[in-house]
């Protein structure tokens, strides 16, 4: 009998081991070809025509970014310019948003014609400013078609130290960052859906069949350490992308939803204490329009277009959070001490 009981236990874990196996060979095939492969036209469900080589020519679908002056945000821009799509800035920063107009024209002179600019503070804006500024000033009154969002204005919006603990937070400090990164991206998503529905819905020759949204969601995942508030507003962001892909999903609207969680990327509010295989603005614009088709493929709710972000994402998920914690606070006190020492330079 105990022979019997042996052979069934060995035969049990040699299929148990072999199905791990397959299963580990899967997601790593999976991992390679979703980092590595790239589509001739990743952006091709977003619109309807391939780039035009004639100045006259407008392009005929749209992006809006929000924080679109510099960072990832122009990152973006500098790709969706270069695929054909015409861009639409939007920053608090008005002499930003200028240089970064005479900044995409200078690297494709073409796009003069396809690029607009919104000026609006995230912060202070009112549901009624973002309508006009955005909906009723911009696009509908230049008659554009939108059909990708890419909700992307956030940081940190303290007085150094950048990085604290939350006891030292005022009250004015917890509501700016609330409003700079949860509260204005949710009423511009509102804002945007019909646009964006309209956009998606229209199936013809001059129109795309689907829309997208982007949402930056650093550090969603993470619960940084000195950096309560942006951490907590960025998990919003995550879960409310999440959220509207699955209700999209549920009721049939043609618009696609990822949440985009990075790591460390070099920007220009992110300077100093990163790795060094932390990919530029440029780098990492790059990436996440190139992975969008094989995430919205594979149902994705969120995605880590950087291959070392997602490792290191995956690594944070399987270790213990005893060791984590002592992880992301070393981690973060060496960040703080060199913002610290660079913003003394600055003085």
């Amino acid at each position: 009998m105990s022979d019997i009981f042996t052979s069934i236990f060995t035969k049990a874990t040699s299929i148990l081991g072999l199905l791990t196996t397959c299963g580990a060979v899967y997601r790593l095939v999976d991992f390679l070809f979703f980092h590595f492969t790239v589509s001739r036209d990743p952006l091709a469900a977003y619109r309807s025509d391939f780039p035009s080589h004639d100045e006259s020519d407008r392009p005929k679908t749209y992006a809006l970014i929000t924080g679109s002056s510099g960072g990832i945000g122009f990152g973006l821009a500098e790709s969706l310019v270069r695929r054909g799509f015409g861009v639409i800035l939007l920053s608090n920063d008005e002499a930003g948003l200028q240089s970064a107009k005479q900044r995409l024209v200078r690297q494709y002179p073409n796009c003069a014609s396809s690029i607009e600019l919104v000026h609006l503070d995230a912060v202070r804006a009112s549901v009624e400013d973002i309508q006009n500024r955005i909906i009723s000033n911009c696009i509908e009154l230049k008659n554009l078609t939108v059909t990708i969002l890419i909700n992307n204005v956030g940081g940190v919006l303290l007085p150094s130290p950048l990085f604290r603990v939350f006891s030292e937070y005022d009250s004015k400090g917890i509501d700016d960052n609330i409003d700079l990164n949860a509260r204005f991206m949710a009423h511009v998503t509102r804002a945007m859906l019909p646009t964006l529905s309209a956009s998606s819905a229209l199936s013809s020759s001059r129109r795309p069949n689907r829309s997208l949204i982007l949402s930056m969601s650093s550090g969603a995942r993470s619960g940084i350490p000195w950096q309560g508030i942006y951490s907590a507003t960025k998990a919003f962001n995550a879960a409310f992308s999440m959220a509207l892909a699955r209700e999209f999903r549920a009721t049939g609207v043609p618009i696609d939803c990822i949440a985009v969680v990075p790591g460390d990327v070099l920007t220009d509010s992110n300077y100093t204490g990163l790795g060094a295989w932390s990919p530029s603005a440029h780098q990492f614009g790059e990436m996440i329009l190139n992975r969008v088709p094989a995430a919205v493929s594979r149902h994705r709710l969120w995605m880590s277009p950087y291959w070392l972000h997602a490792i290191q994402i995956a690594i944070m998920d399987w270790i213990p959070e005893t060791i984590l914690c002592g992880v992301l606070a070393d981690k973060m006190v060496d960040k703080k001490l060199m913002f610290e020492k660079e913003a003394q330079k600055q003085k």
